[in-house]
């Protein structure tokens, strides 16, 4: 009984199989593959070569996410490191508009949150815990008047 040296349809090497005699197993050979880090034993029908293999490495091609699914070399211009952002164009205004938008619409929210709690709470009769929804809702307009002055001190070359 000798051991045969299986690859699969491409060449690629698969594993050892046993030779009980008789025809070769398919897709099996005698000669032993060289078994290297980094590379894959392919047959070519007359010998063993080495392949690189990254399959399963993942990364950037032309600022395109791929991800390695066969053997061979990377492809030409293979980065591990995503593309930068693209630039950004929006002007000063849209950029203080999404500023505010970011760090006042959830203080915003919080207050109608309050203001609508306080008001249930009236309608209820309970005066007291709706002054204090109140009084949380006009500290939060405190801050939410604050932030919004920031955000313009932020971008002075935007008008009001």
């Amino acid at each position: 009984m000798a051991t045969v040296y299986q690859h699969d349809n491409n060449g690629y090497y698969l594993g050892t199989d046993e030779d009980y005699g008789g025809a070769m197993p398919q897709n099996c050979v005698s000669a032993a593959p060289t078994i290297q880090d980094g590379f894959v034993s392919r047959w070519d029908g007359e010998k063993w070569t080495q392949i690189e293999d990254h399959r399963g490495e993942k990364g950037y091609v032309a600022g395109q996410y791929t991800e390695i699914k066969s053997p061979g070399p990377l492809p030409e211009g293979w980065s591990t490191e995503p593309p930068p952002p693209p630039p950004d164009t929006r002007t000063p205004e849209e950029k203080r508009q999404a500023a505010y938008a970011a760090e006042a619409d959830p203080i915003r929210q919080r207050i109608d949150g309050y203001r609508t709690e306080a008001e249930a709470l009236r309608m209820e009769g309970d005066d007291e815990a709706a002054a204090e929804c109140e009084a949380k809702a006009a500290a939060l307009m405190r801050d939410f008047l604050a932030k919004k002055q920031d955000i313009r001190a932020r971008y002075p070359d935007v008008g009001e």
